[in-house]
Parts: structure tokens; sequence; C-alpha cells
């Protein structure tokens, strides 16, 4: 199996790679976001002269580039910087990364959520680790230790001989080499065509307590300085910027604590809290799914905090 992981390098976390994602490849394993993210910024980041950067989790992927770009000046030159299960300390380490490369963040959006808030280092996990570049390399033996130890499990084995055989594992969302961003062309068009709510999909669609609930707070000492040292940068490089708090379908308001901490440290004029119940978020057709909104809610929000100088949250 070591020598399986060298030639074949399943998570292409070996070699060099342009391209991460071959339209209608197929994927049994699924890659490490952080990485790849990391990667195609260091591969392009001279030659596309970025300066628009959008920070977050998986969930801020459906905040799409042509329509941020409604808001912004169109001659931006945008990046998604994101991260499946992205964490404040990954989240903080992109923005100490960008700045050492001495890149200049004219416009940010920066999309919050409590699960985001509450991690201050890395999480475990060939799907999660970060990026050895941007920790100066100090985790590349554990890194490397990940993918291999995941390439020895009994389930990679399964899925790498079914997608041989098998077209389960196709991929069907675009990815763009330049801007590191994901359409689902598919989803969507299953959904004008009134096919993609089937009862599977809908099972996940779990009854919400209209009681509103409230997060516990996250931030800490560690968060408390991540966030801090990240206003700082922003200020440094003169940055437009947005903050969202995601809508998310589980209703759940960010900490009281947390959203006033944030306000203070970043300027209540700058964020925006979609949390908890509202119009988005009563609505499962706003979702691929529980935990992903579509790009129709973030256009939507975009429009909303971009219209006016101060935007708290939705109507």
């Amino acid at each position: 199996m070591a020598v399986l992981y060298l030639i074949l390098d399943p998570f292409k976390v070996m070699y060099h790679y342009e391209a991460f994602y071959p339209t209608h490849s197929r994927l049994p394993n699924p890659l490490n976001r952080d990485y790849i993210s990391t990667t195609i910024f260091d591969n392009r980041y001279k030659t596309e002269k970025y300066d628009s950067f959008i920070f977050g989790n998986s969930r801020s992927e459906f905040f799409e580039i042509s329509d941020w770009k409604q808001h912004i000046p169109r001659q931006s030159s945008c990046y998604h910087f994101v991260a499946a299960g992205e964490t404040l300390f990954g989240m903080y380490k992109k923005f100490q990364y960008v700045d050492k490369k001495g890149v200049i963040m004219k416009n940010a959006i920066i999309v919050l959520d409590n699960s985001l808030l509450s991690y201050d280092r890395s999480k475990p996990g060939s799907l999660f680790i970060i990026s050895p570049q941007l920790v100066d390399y100090s985790n590349w033996l554990d890194f490397q230790a990940t993918f291999m130890k995941a390439v020895f499990s009994l389930k990679f084995i399964a899925t790498f001989i079914e997608s041989k055989f098998s077209d389960r594992y196709t991929l069907y969302r675009t990815h763009d080499l330049i801007t590191n961003e994901f359409y689902f062309f598919e989803n969507e068009r299953l959904i004008k065509e009134n096919k993609y709510y089937t009862p599977e999909r809908m099972s996940v669609f779990y009854k919400r307590a209209k009681i509103p609930a409230y997060s516990p707070p996250a931030i800490k000492a560690s968060q408390t300085r991540f966030l801090t040292e990240m206003a700082a940068i922003l200020k440094k490089h003169k940055t437009q910027y947005k903050i969202i708090i995601n809508p998310l379908y589980n209703q759940v308001k960010i900490s009281r604590k947390d959203l006033d901490f944030i306000k203070r440290t970043f300027g209540e004029e700058n964020v925006s809290d979609y949390s908890g119940i509202n119009k988005f978020t009563e609505d499962y057709r706003n979702y691929y799914e529980d935990s992903h909104f579509r790009p129709v809610v973030a256009r939507q929000i975009m429009s909303e905090i971009y219209s006016t100088p101060r935007q708290s949250g939705p109507k």
C-alpha cells in the first residue's frame, strides 16, 4: 500500500498538480480543500495578481465571484481561499500567509459560524488537516502520515476498487482553476426541473424548534488573539470587507457575546448576522441539504449587505 500511495498519490498531496479536479473525474476519496486552496494560490498568485478574497468553510463557496463583482470593482482579481471544515486557526493562518506573500487584500468577504469559531487549532484527519505551507511546514511529517494512514484503511481500499468499475464517485461539479471556485450546475439543473428534492434528500431536513436558541460562546483567549490580528491585517491593507454570519438550517443564533466581540473588533457596520430564524433559514428549498445553502441565498445576502452603508442581518 505504501508503494500504491507513492505511485498513485490518491489524495494529490505528494506531487505538483495544476488541476486537482478534472471534469467528470472519479474521485473516491475527498481531497483536502485547505491544501488545494493553498497550493493553487501558490501556483497562481504572482500571475493572477489576486487582490480580493473570500474566506470561510465550505459554506462560503456559494458566494460566487460573478455575483460579488456586481458590488466591487469589476477588474478585481478574486480568489476563494476556503477549506472544508475550516477553523478560525486555519483562516487566521491564511490571513497571515497572504500578508507575508506581499499580496494586497483590497476586498474581502469573511464567512463565519459557530463551528468555525470554535476551533483554535487544526482539525485532525485527511479531509481537514491544515496545509504545511500555512504553518511553515512544521507539520509536514504529520501531514503525509495522515494521508498514508488513510490509504491503509479498509474504507479507502473498498472505495478505490469500486471507483474503477462504477460511476458512483464521478465528480459533477465544475472547478475553476483561477478562482478556486466550484459551480454546482447539476444540483441547480435538478432543482429547476423539480427533480432534486427526492424523498431521500428530504429526509435530512429535520423539524426545527420554533423557539430562538443560541450557540454557546466560542471566542476564548486564542480566538480573541486570532480575530484581533486578522482585524489588524485588514486595517494594514485598507481592505473593504464584509463579515457574514452564516444562515444555517439549524436556525441557532450565534452567541450574543461572540457577536458583540466581532462587531467591536471589525466594526458593527461591517458585520451582518444571518444566523437564527429568518427568511432564508425558514425555507428548506434554500438548501442542498441541512448544512449548505444555495448560491441564490448568497447572492441575495450580498445584494443586501452592499446596498446600504450598514446591514446587521435579514429583515
